[in-house]
């Protein structure tokens, strides 16, 4: 497992362009393997999906396992840090101004059949197709 400081975590999420969002959203697959993910923020919403395994998701307010059934609502600017262990990870990112009302603490969400389908289906579209 890789256990990356707060400076690695910036320095990865520039390489996956993940500091720099374009658009009104997109989606990420994070192929990266085990890996220990420092305190860092985004500019966008974060919908943060474990296809499979389990992912753990950690705030300054509260720690959440989150097993293939459940997914993560993450505001844009809160603070986290994430250990993908054994999980396949999704992320969909949107811009603040496209969603009303997002709140402002990580909330934990059903993931049926449905929202599995969609948030993988998303993967789909390319990066520039959001612009």
């Amino acid at each position: 497992m890789r256990i990356l400081t707060d400076t690695q975590t910036r320095d990865a999420l520039h390489a996956h362009a993940l500091d720099r969002p374009i658009g009104v959203g997109f989606a990420f697959r994070d192929g990266t393997g085990p890996t220990f993910y420092g305190w860092h923020a985004h500019a966008y919403h974060q919908l943060l999906y474990a296809r499979s395994g389990a992912t753990q998701l950690e705030t300054a307010q509260a720690r959440f396992l989150l097993p293939p059934q459940r997914a993560a609502w993450i505001p844009a600017g809160v603070e986290h840090r994430t250990l993908i262990s054994d999980a396949d990870g999704v992320s969909l990112y949107f811009a603040p101004g496209a969603v009303a009302a997002a709140g402002d603490r990580v909330r934990i969400l059903l993931a049926p059949p449905l929202r599995q389908e969609m948030v993988l289906h998303a993967l789909r579209w390319p990066r520039e197709a959001s612009a």
